[in-house]
């Protein structure tokens, strides 16, 4: 066996890093894997004429919500390593609650410019920016999101920061755990097919995501063992990256309905490949700057939606090459959250001195 063949423990710099590239992924994703999103007259010019780079990197892009998943329970379980006890309620609810500390200014500026200039009415007969005041609340609440589709993640991340303390404790039973998670996610994705999710809460979404994050608590409750492989982490690293290549490639062109499902499960390969094949991936110039993106994910995620679909899908599209498009969508969505950030930074920071 090599012995540097070990499940790696994922640092701090370096989970910011991979964040950034998730968050990279995100943009692409929305800007090309999804085009009848795209309204004329917005169109981009493909980089290689005739070959279809982006539409294929935005269709991989997808994975990047099953990354920030696994490493979020993955941050959770590596806090509890070391033998410290368990957190209690408070502790999770806590989380919630900072989490919509940081959504409600995001939140706020989105309603209140798309009320004022962006008022539409969607196909469902409803109004995107809601009026009704508990149409307001829910959408406050994350158990809306009918002012942007791509904030639905809000409530399943929410969900599980609630559920993350019995989930931790089921981790003494990883066998179990691992083996319920996979059956729920089955039922999820069943669920989602034929479209079955009556409820206010999405339970299909619930039970599709919370595989990743539950890998992510698997992961770390194994982070530095041993693997039974006589390779080098080189090797490994580079035969999983051709696994997920082909299956990529297999769910393209045979199952596109099957991608996303693929996608989640192709995660902790992606992942460990990623870190094996990039050991540094926190360090250097490229780390730092992914890493400084990877810190404004949450802002990024927010924001970004409202450019390539909801205000100003015609201008950011009107660069037309695609590399100039997205390097528009990602300069024009940091021009929101660094304010806001810094507002933030600046609110918090004034409160920690009065106390």
């Amino acid at each position: 066996m090599s012995d540097g063949l070990r499940l790696p423990v994922i640092g701090r710099e370096t989970g910011e890093a991979i964040k950034g590239m998730a968050i990279l992924l995100m943009l692409a994703h929305h800007l090309f894997g999804l085009p009848t999103l795209i309204k004329e007259p917005a169109s981009y010019l493909a980089t290689v004429p005739g070959v279809p780079l982006e539409y294929w990197l935005g269709r991989f892009g997808k994975i990047c919500v099953s990354v920030f998943l696994l490493l979020s329970g993955y941050g959770f379980a590596m806090r509890m390593a070391g033998g410290s006890a368990l957190p209690s309620w408070r502790y999770f609810a806590d989380k919630v609650w900072r989490f919509l500390l940081a959504y409600w200014p995001y939140f706020l500026l989105a309603w209140g410019i798309g009320l004022a200039f962006f008022q539409e009415r969607m196909a469902n007969g409803n109004l995107r920016f809601p009026t009704d005041p508990l149409d307001i609340v829910l959408n406050a609440l994350t158990l809306r999101n009918t002012m942007a589709f791509e904030w639905w993640f809000a409530e399943t991340y929410l969900l599980l920061v609630l559920l993350t303390r019995p989930i931790l404790q089921a981790n003494a039973r990883p066998v179990l755990l691992l083996s319920a998670s996979s059956l729920a996610f089955v039922a999820g994705a069943a669920m989602d097919f034929v479209r079955f999710d009556p409820s206010v809460i999405s339970f299909a979404n619930l039970l599709i995501w919370q595989w990743p994050w539950i890998i992510g608590i698997l992961a770390a409750r194994h982070a530095g063992m041993s693997m039974p492989l006589v390779v080098s982490p080189v090797v490994a690293g580079a035969i999983l990256v051709l696994a997920v290549l082909a299956g990529f490639i297999l769910a393209e062109l045979a199952l596109p309905f099957a991608m996303t499902p693929f996608l989640i499960l192709a995660t902790p390969a992606v992942l460990l490949s990623l870190v094996w094949l990039w050991p540094g991936a926190g360090e250097g110039l490229s780390g730092r700057v992914l890493g400084w993106l990877g810190a404004r994910t949450l802002g990024l995620w927010l924001v970004h939606p409202f450019f390539c679909y909801y205000f100003f899908q015609a201008e950011i599209f009107s660069l037309r090459y695609a590399p100039l498009v997205f390097s528009a969508l990602l300069l024009a969505s940091l021009a929101i959250v660094m304010p806001v950030e810094a507002l933030r930074g600046a609110i918090a920071g004034h409160r920690a001195a009065r106390a």
